[in-house]
C-alpha cells in the first residue's frame, strides 16, 4: 500500500517528529512532567506549538514513559485516596477517585468522584458566608453553580496527574454528600 501525502502535511510530519524528539530529550534529562513552565520553555501560545497541541505533547510523554506504566502510575495516584482541595476558589473538600474504565486508544480514564462529607465553601460574592458544600449544593439559587466550581476544582487537581502521566482524566459521576 502506497500513502501518498503532499508537501504540507509532510512538513507537519516532519516538524511533528522534530518537536517530539527534542520533547523526550527533555525528558531524559529533566525527567517526564509537563506542567505549564514546559509549555512556555516551548514557546506554546494559546495551547499550541506550531500544529501539535498540548493533548499531543499529553500523549508523547505517555510514550516516553511507556503507556502500560504511565497508567500504572496514574493507577496509584487516583488509589492515593482520599484527595484534598484546599482553598480552590473558598472550596475546601476532600474527594475519592474510582477507575471506572480506561480506553488505552485515546489514554482516557473514565472517573468516578465522591465528595466526602464534611466539605465547606466561602460564598464570596454574597457576603463571605461559610456554608457546608452538601448544603450549598441543595440551595435552589446556587446549588448548580456549586456543583460546576466543584467539578472544576477536581478537574484543576486531576490535571497534575496527566502532567505526571500523560494520561487524561474524564469525570463520569460525581457523588455529593
Amino acid at each position: 500500500m502506497k500513502l501518498i501525502i503532499n508537501e504540507n502535511q509532510y512538513e507537519n510530519l516532519m516538524g511533528n517528529l522534530a518537536h517530539k524528539k527534542l520533547f523526550f530529550k527533555y525528558w531524559d534529562k529533566f525527567g517526564g512532567t509537563v506542567d505549564e513552565n514546559f509549555f512556555k520553555l516551548f514557546g506554546f501560545k494559546h495551547n499550541r506549538l506550531d500544529n501539535i497541541n498540548q493533548h499531543e505533547v499529553y500523549r508523547y510523554l505517555a510514550e516516553w514513559i511507556g503507556e502500560e506504566k504511565a497508567f500504572e502510575k496514574f493507577k496509584s495516584l487516583v488509589e492515593n485516596n482520599p484527595h484534598t482541595i484546599d482553598n480552590c476558589g473558598g472550596y475546601d473538600f476532600e474527594y475519592d477517585l474510582e477507575i471506572s474504565e480506561f480506553d488505552q486508544s485515546t489514554l482516557n480514564v473514565f472517573l468516578n468522584v465522591t465528595v466526602k462529607p464534611g466539605g465547606q465553601v466561602e460564598l464570596i460574592m454574597v457576603g463571605g458566608d461559610i456554608m457546608d458544600i452538601s448544603d450549598a449544593i441543595r440551595d435552589e439559587e446556587i446549588g448548580s453553580e456549586i456543583e460546576s466550581e466543584i467539578q472544576e476544582c477536581i478537574y484543576d487537581d486531576l490535571i497534575n496527574f496527566t502532567n505526571q502521566t500523560g494520561i487524561t482524566s474524564v469525570i463520569m459521576k460525581i457523588t455529593y454528600p
